[in-house]
C-alpha cells in the first residue's frame, strides 16, 4: 500500500507541449542531417493525433523499487483492462523518449520519479486485430 506513483492527464492544448519534446527528441536521434526535421515531423504527427496521454509516474524508493515498479504495473494494466471494458481504447507505451529531459520537463517529471508508462488514451476508430501469441508450450515448463 505504498502507492509510489502519481499521474499527469495531458489533452487539448497542452498537447502541443509534450510533441513539440516529441519533434526534438526524433530529430535529435537521426544522424542524417536532410532528415532530421522529417523526423522531427513524424515525432510530432504522431502524438498529437492522440488524444489524451497520461503519464504514470513513480517515486523511485531504492527500499522498494521493484515492488513499487510491480504495482504501478499492476495499476496500468487494471486502468487498460478498465478503459477497454469501458470503450475506451488505451496503449501503454514505454518509447526511449521518456527518458528524454525534453519530454520529462514537458511532463514535470522531476528528480528520483521514473515515468513507468506513457497511456494513449481515446475513443478508437477501430479495433486491431490481436497480434500472434506464443504458444503456452513455449512459455511454460513443468517440473515433477
Amino acid at each position: 500500500m505504498t502507492q509510489p506513483w502519481r499521474f499527469v492527464v495531458v489533452h487539448g492544448e497542452s498537447r502541443l507541449k509534450l510533441a513539440e519534446a516529441t519533434r526534438a527528441f526524433m530529430a535529435g536521434k537521426e544522424k542524417d542531417p536532410e532528415k532530421k526535421n522529417a523526423a522531427g515531423q513524424r515525432g510530432y504527427n504522431k502524438l498529437i493525433g492522440v488524444p489524451m496521454f497520461i503519464a504514470v509516474i513513480m517515486e523511485e524508493n531504492p527500499m522498494t523499487r521493484e515492488e513499487d515498479y510491480a504495482a504501478t504495473s499492476a495499476l496500468i494494466q487494471n486502468f487498460s483492462l478498465l478503459a477497454w471494458e469501458q470503450g475506451i481504447g488505451m496503449i501503454w507505451e514505454t518509447y526511449g523518449m521518456i527518458h528524454s529531459m525534453e519530454f520529462r520537463e514537458a511532463l514535470g517529471v522531476k528528480p528520483g520519479e521514473k515515468i513507468v508508462g506513457s497511456l494513449h488514451v481515446g475513443y478508437p476508430d477501430m479495433i486491431p486485430s490481436p497480434r500472434p501469441r506464443k504458444e503456452i508450450d513455449q512459455l511454460l515448463t513443468i517440473m515433477d
